[in-house]
């Protein structure tokens, strides 16, 4: 990969159809530079780590458990694995966050019930001392697209919980790896491709994902 950036963000998209959505908004409203990974372009994730500031691994349609059918799920646990030594920080969302799940050793499965819509959900007593959660409500609501979930790593912590079915919403492994059940990256297009009405509720998520969004540029950039 011939890098145009000394510092960047790194951004593994997994299909075409899940972008980065308000994330990109958010870089280019703050100068932030960036690369995006596409895997379904047969895009390879770099090999040298030392210009990245960040990476956020974004959502998809298939399943952690499916490495046969999609090898570069292989090639992103191999990545997580390799960032934690160079202390990179990590932002999974929804498949991403599965991905840091299974990566250190927790169970991903197929949950009792499939989350689709808008939900409530809670920031932890830990959560709210973490710095990925600055400025954000102690109960908030959030766009959710799955039927898989996982359990928290050995050695992680739950961060936000839910109110309704699945409990494990976001947790933290090590020092600055973050996974969030949730879409903090939704904008009009993406809830259009999924078939949501939005009526009234995109204002608020986006307030949230945003927020989130600089927290994890904060972390990324103090590192």
């Amino acid at each position: 990969m011939n890098l145009p950036y000394k510092d960047y963000i790194l951004i593994i998209k997994h299909t075409l159809e899940e972008g980065p959505g308000i994330i990109e908004e958010v870089f280019q409203k703050n100068c932030v530079n960036y690369i995006i990974v596409e895997f379904e372009r047969g895009e390879k994730l770099p090999k040298e780590l030392e210009n990245i500031k960040g990476v956020i691994s974004l959502g998809g349609d298939m399943n952690v458990y499916e490495k046969d059918k999609y090898p570069f799920l292989t090639e992103e646990e191999l990545f997580i694995n390799k960032i934690k030594s160079y202390n990179i920080p990590y932002l999974g969302i929804c498949l991403g966050s599965q991905l840091l799940a299974k990566t250190f050793g927790a169970k991903v499965y197929v949950g009792k019930c499939k989350e689709v819509g808008f939900y409530e959900v809670e920031i932890t007593d830990l959560g709210r001392k973490d710095n990925l959660f600055n400025c954000i409500e102690e109960s908030f609501y959030v766009f959710q697209y799955h039927s898989d979930c996982f359990e928290i790593p050995e050695k992680g912590i739950l961060l936000v919980k839910g109110k309704d079915c699945y409990i494990n919403q976001g947790f933290k492994v090590d020092e600055n790896l973050y996974g969030l059940q949730f879409h903090i990256e939704v904008e009009e297009k993406l809830l259009r491709n999924f078939g949501i009405d939005y009526d009234g509720k995109l204002k608020v998520l986006k307030n949230t994902g945003e927020k989130i969004i600089k927290n994890f540029l904060n972390i990324s950039f103090k590192n």
